[in-house]
C-alpha cells in the first residue's frame, strides 16, 4: 500500500543519481529522504523508456510505471510527499529534445494534479516538481503558457541569456575544475567554484555538479551547491545530517 511506504525526513541537498538502477527505484531514495531523484529517459516507439543507454531499455520500464504512477499513488494516499518540501524528479533526456519533451509533457498532463505548475504570472506549487535536463528545447518550453516542468541549463546560459523556463544550472565538475577529489583543492579553483555558485544564486537558479565523488562533498557543501549527487544513499544521508544537523 502507498500509505505504508517509508519516507525519511527530507534532506534538501540530497540527489539520488541514476535512481532507476537501484533494487527499489524511487522507494529507496524516499526512505533516505532524498528530495531530488534522477531518471534517464529515451523516447522509443512512442514510450518514455528508462535506462542509462539504449541497450538497457525494456518495454515495461517506463517513466510512467516506475515514477509517475507510484508518485501519484503516494500523493493520493498521503496528500503530499513531505509537508513543506516538494520531491524533485529530474528527467535526464537522452533522445531528441523536442519530440521527447512533447511526449514527456503528455505524460505529465495525466498527473497534473500532483505537479508544480509554472505560469508567467506565478508558480502553483505541488507535491512533485519536474525538471528536464540533458537534451532540452528551451524555445519550445518558453512558448508554453503553462508548463509542468522547468529546464536544467548550463553555465553558458549565464552568458548567452537565461530563459524563463530555466530553473537550475549544472555541469560536469571535471569540465570546469582539475581537482579529482584527491589531495588539496587548489585555493584558486575553490574561489572559482564559489564565484560560479554565487553567480548562479544571484540570478535565482540552483547549482549542481555531476561527475563528483564523496571526497568532494565537503567542498561542494561549503561552496553552497544546492544538490549533492550520490550513488551511496546512506553515506550522503549521514554526511548531510552530520554537517547540516
Amino acid at each position: 500500500m502507498s500509505s505504508d511506504v517509508q519516507i525519511g525526513s527530507p534532506l534538501r541537498r540530497a540527489f539520488a543519481h541514476n535512481d532507476y538502477a537501484r533494487v527499489r527505484p524511487l522507494y529507496d531514495a524516499l526512505a533516505h529522504g532524498f528530495t531530488t531523484i534522477e531518471v534517464d529517459v529515451f523516447l522509443e516507439g512512442g514510450q518514455i523508456l528508462v535506462g542509462h543507454g539504449k541497450r538497457d531499455l525494456r518495454p515495461h520500464l517506463t517513466l510512467e510505471s516506475l515514477y509517475l504512477e507510484p508518485l501519484a499513488a503516494l500523493v493520493d494516499a498521503r496528500g503530499q510527499i513531505w509537508p513543506d518540501q516538494p520531491l524533485t524528479l529530474l528527467v535526464d533526456v537522452k533522445s531528441e529534445a523536442r519530440s521527447t519533451y512533447l511526449a514527456i509533457h503528455d505524460e505529465l498532463e495525466r498527473h497534473r494534479d500532483m505537479l508544480t505548475h509554472h505560469r508567467r504570472d506565478g508558480v502553483l506549487s505541488g507535491p512533485v516538481t519536474v525538471v528536464v535536463s540533458g537534451h532540452t528545447d528551451p524555445v519550445l518550453m518558453d512558448s508554453q503558457q503553462v508548463r509542468l516542468a522547468t529546464r536544467d541549463g548550463r553555465p553558458g546560459d549565464l552568458i548567452d541569456g537565461l530563459t524563463w523556463c530555466t530553473s537550475s544550472i549544472s555541469e560536469k565538475f571535471g569540465k570546469l575544475f582539475d581537482w579529482k577529489g584527491e589531495g588539496t583543492f587548489d585555493d584558486g579553483q575553490r574561489r572559482g567554484l564559489r564565484r560560479l555558485v554565487d553567480e548562479i544564486h544571484r540570478v535565482g537558479r540552483t547549482a549542481r555538479f555531476w561527475g563528483t565523488s564523496p571526497t568532494m562533498w565537503s567542498e561542494l557543501a561549503d561552496a553552497g551547491v544546492d544538490q549533492i549527487i550520490a550513488d551511496d544513499l546512506p553515506a550522503l544521508r549521514r554526511f548531510l545530517l552530520e554537517t547540516e544537523g
